[in-house]
């Protein structure tokens, strides 16, 4: 009988434990069936602001939860692309610190988001490494675990960290609207201002200068203001041409600031914009207004080289002779003028208005240069540069496409509705004006204005 009861009340003791068990599982998945689910943070982007070749260089941001009250911190994780499937948050919670970085709510800001570590690992335990394609994960940790649980979220693009095109301010805030620009075999920068409050309004009110920069000094630009300037270039000498668009002239001046109205024998304009001057210094003119392009030569005496649409921008030409204009217009279109002045459309860039937007919109392309074989083309209202080969593919070769203020990688960074473009001779330097302002409701071009600088690796 004794040994019946001690089995017996073992057996009890085994009951009891197994009940006990039961009751606290059943507790616990009725607790975590009162939690809540944190909302998860949104829109995660990468940045790879320097060529560093690990972690320091990455900067992650996203888009906070509207209320962020429950919320102690968020997480950063780095993980190899081929990881999503596996890389959970139950295993993203398992990890060590030296796998993530932290960082509050507060210290999360829509202009600058969190560097991560230099020796972070990523989920795997490896060193971040150039040419390794990474996501990042996003955990929100909440204050209270009892009332929450923490929500995951994964950037939705790779990143390769590599050797980039950094991009850089090269002067300081100008208080003119954003124009464009062009440099001389001697080095001197230029950036003639453009006013799109006096271009809507048809006004020829003169508000502006125009800036040059040259390390060298030796170009003194005129005392004069001016209005809605367009398109601009130099000769193989160093004198500047710029046109004066609602005058309908084409202003010419010298490397000792001495300026006049340009005079030659030819079709007459009536709103020049683009400007390109070739190797033997002829001088090829857009007329946004009627879309002649007429060409000067070094004698003074003008033709007609080809009639396209209203609405040209910019213009530029390569090394066979073909001139090629940027179309300031919804379609995006580059044309394309062979030497003979037959026209085609070449490209097509893309372009964005906000919907319902009333006003008049001038500002859809930016002006364009061609460089070794490629165009490059601002644009202006999708706030990226594209790259056109000599097929006419068009591909990003710079800019996020969010209109902020830019700096780091190339692709990664946030232009501003550029306009300008201008490459050094050697073709290290790609500088591009845009504007300063980032005032959400001011979509079309506005001031002050910055020129960045883009340096080619």
């Amino acid at each position: 009988m004794h040994f019946i009861h001690a089995r017996t009340g073992k057996t009890h003791y085994l009951l009891t434990i197994a009940l006990l068990l039961i009751v606290s599982t059943s507790c616990q998945k009725e607790n975590d069936a009162q939690k809540m689910d944190l909302e998860p943070v949104r829109d995660i982007s990468m940045r790879d602001n320097d060529n560093q070749g690990n972690a320091s260089d990455i900067e992650v941001n996203f888009t906070k939860q509207f209320n962020t009250s429950p919320i102690e911190l968020y997480r950063i994780y780095l993980l190899k692309s081929n990881q999503l499937a596996t890389h959970d948050l139950s295993f993203l919670e398992s990890l060590s610190e030296a796998h993530y970085v932290e960082v509050a709510p507060d210290d999360i800001f829509p202009v600058q988001g969190k560097l991560l570590k230099q020796q972070m690992l990523d989920t795997d335990g490896d060193q971040i490494m150039e040419g390794a394609s990474y996501r990042t994960a996003v955990v929100s940790a909440p204050k209270d675990p009892g009332l929450w649980r923490p929500s995951l979220a994964y950037s939705e693009v790779d990143l390769v960290p590599a050797q980039n095109n950094l991009v850089k301010p090269y002067s300081s805030s100008l208080e003119t609207g954003a124009g464009n620009l062009a440099i001389s075999d001697q080095g001197t920068l230029a950036m003639s201002p453009y006013d799109i409050v006096a271009d809507l309004s048809g006004s020829n009110t003169e508000t502006s200068p125009v800036h040059f920069f040259d390390a060298a000094a030796s170009f003194t630009a005129p005392n004069q203001l001016f209005g809605v300037m367009g398109g601009s270039a130099f000769d193989s000498r160093g004198n500047f041409y710029m046109a004066h668009t609602f005058a309908g002239q084409i202003l010419k001046i010298d490397d000792n600031g001495v300026m006049k109205m340009f005079e030659y024998a030819g079709p007459e304009l009536s709103e020049p914009d683009g400007i390109f001057i070739n190797a033997k210094d002829e001088i090829f003119i857009a007329d946004r207004k009627t879309g002649a392009v007429i060409r000067i030569l070094p004698d003074g005496t003008g033709d007609l080289v080809a009639v396209i649409e209203p609405g040209v921008r910019g213009l530029t030409g390569d090394d066979a002779g073909n001139l090629f204009a940027s179309m300031n217009r919804e379609n995006g279109a580059i044309i394309k003028i062979t030497p003979d002045g037959q026209t085609s459309k070449f490209a097509q860039i893309p372009t964005f208005v906000p919907p319902d937007y009333l006003p008049p919109f001038l500002s859809w392309t930016g002006y364009l240069t061609y460089h070794r074989g490629d165009l490059y083309i601002a644009g202006t209202s999708t706030h990226r540069i594209y790259k056109i080969d000599a097929i006419g593919t068009v591909t990003v070769f710079a800019g996020s496409g969010t209109k902020l203020l830019p700096k780091g990688d190339a692709l990664t960074a946030h232009f501003n509705r550029p306009i300008g473009l201008a490459f050094s001779a050697d073709g290290k330097h790609l500088f591009v004006s845009g504007c300063l302002d980032v005032t959400p409701q001011h979509v079309q071009a506005s001031r002050p204005s910055r020129i960045y600088e883009i340096e080619i690796f």
